[in-house]
């Protein structure tokens, strides 16, 4: 796995489930496909509309963006972005009059949290909102939950972890026992501090806790003018803990136990769904199935276009973005491939000669086997491998060559 990618992912604050993150960490290590520097973000999730409900899914890491190598993974987030732009469709959309936020998420970076915190509960004051947890709302999740008109849970949902976190790895005994002395020169105390192998200082560690219990505090205020619960007994909740949705009744994070599957009414308390008639909340769960459905068939797509470009997930992840079925990237690639050639060719021309002309007619012929050469050369492996991926991304160029090897043996048996 690349290392810019796990570099970028420590340099956030969390406010995630721990146990979730170390999980997701370890994913993130164990990858052994290396992605390379891409730009391309997961496509915007959609809220769905039923019965004058707008539905907004949150589910998995919460992130400010979402880059595009996680769905590559089969990572599944949601964006703060995304849900404050749901939200604003929500409201000025007339024939929506509640939005709900259906949630099964660990929580996830600090940044952007409370600007979509604002988002609900701002919202909560124009339209009718409520929240569902459906197996998990742990930390950065159950924080956005709490703006909303009214909490439910599922009954095994896991509700709290309320707090905020950083890491920092001193690795300074490891430095030493590889006879490396890493010597930091800095302009103050707290310049250059996490460098590998460099002691973190008592100091330093104060003050990233100062700004760790600043971040959590703002995020407790939040929650308890949400929940209308005592600043300090939400400080006393925010232990990092989880509990099972039945325990976060009694201690006011979670209004009522629900099973979504049931067709009863939830009575939950004003300013929620409970309003709703119970066939609409049934069609609005079975939208939010529907929805779930959508995803495995976006992962199966996914998982399409990793057998046919696992070398090349740039490519593959632009081509899901434009919304390319598999037969009409492969198409698109047999073309990049050919381009790449012929700039290959055309550099290693010499000086002032010109560039060698495409010959079409020798496509089925020439190019497979030049696609081959050019792929075994550029990913550094044999023939017979590259010939395997090149006649998995484009069989026409295959079946082409082949045919055109028969009709060569035909006239060598002349």
């Amino acid at each position: 796995m690349n290392k810019h990618i796990i570099a970028e992912m420590q340099k956030h604050n969390w406010i995630m489930e721990p146990k979730a993150l170390s999980a997701f960490f370890g994913r993130l290590i164990a990858m052994t496909t290396e992605m390379p520097d891409i730009e391309i973000l997961t496509a915007a999730k959609q809220m769905i509309i039923r019965n004058k409900t707008a539905v907004i899914n949150i589910t998995g890491i919460l992130m400010n963006k979402i880059p595009g190598w996680f769905k590559w993974f089969g990572i599944e987030a949601t964006s703060y972005e995304d849900i404050r732009n749901q939200i604003d469709s929500a409201l000025n959309n007339k024939d929506v009059d509640s939005i709900f936020f259906n949630i099964d998420s660990p929580g996830g970076v600090v940044a952007g949290g409370i600007e979509t915190m604002e988002a609900i509960a701002a919202a909560s004051g124009k339209k009718k909102t409520s929240a569902h947890i459906q197996d998990l709302g742990a930390s950065g999740a159950y924080f956005l939950a709490s703006q909303a008109g009214s909490i439910t849970a599922g009954p095994n949902a896991a509700v709290g972890s309320l707090g905020v976190f950083t890491v920092y790895e001193d690795l300074t005994k490891m430095a030493e026992q590889m006879g490396i002395k890493v010597i930091v020169i800095k302009s103050g105390e707290h310049k250059g501090m996490g460098i590998p192998g460099a002691a973190i200082t008592d100091s330093q560690i104060a003050t990233v806790q100062e700004i760790v219990d600043g971040i959590a505090a703002n995020f407790i205020a939040m929650v308890a003018k949400g929940r209308k619960l005592d600043k300090d007994r939400v400080k006393e909740l925010a232990t990092g803990r989880l509990w099972l949705a039945g325990e976060t009744v009694k201690l006011g994070l979670v209004d009522k136990v629900v099973n979504m599957n049931a067709s009863n009414n939830n009575n939950s308390k004003g300013n929620t769904m409970a309003e709703e008639k119970t066939e609409q909340k049934t069609e609005v769960v079975q939208d939010v199935a529907a929805a779930d459905v959508r995803t495995e068939k976006t992962g199966d797509n996914i998982k399409e276009f990793k057998e046919a470009f696992g070398d090349d997930p740039a490519f593959a992840l632009e081509q899901i973005e434009k919304g390319r079925t598999i037969e009409q990237a492969k198409a698109e690639y047999c073309e990049v491939l050919k381009k790449r050639l012929k700039e290959k060719k055309e550099n290693k021309q010499p000086a002032g000669a010109q560039p060698v002309e495409h010959n079409e007619a020798a496509d089925g012929d020439g190019d497979f086997m030049e696609l081959s050469k050019a792929r075994a050369e550029e990913k550094k492996i044999k023939m017979s491998e590259a010939m395997k991926q090149i006649t998995r991304e484009n069989p026409e160029a295959y079946s082409y060559y082949i045919e055109k090897c028969k009709g060569k043996g035909k006239k060598k048996g002349k």
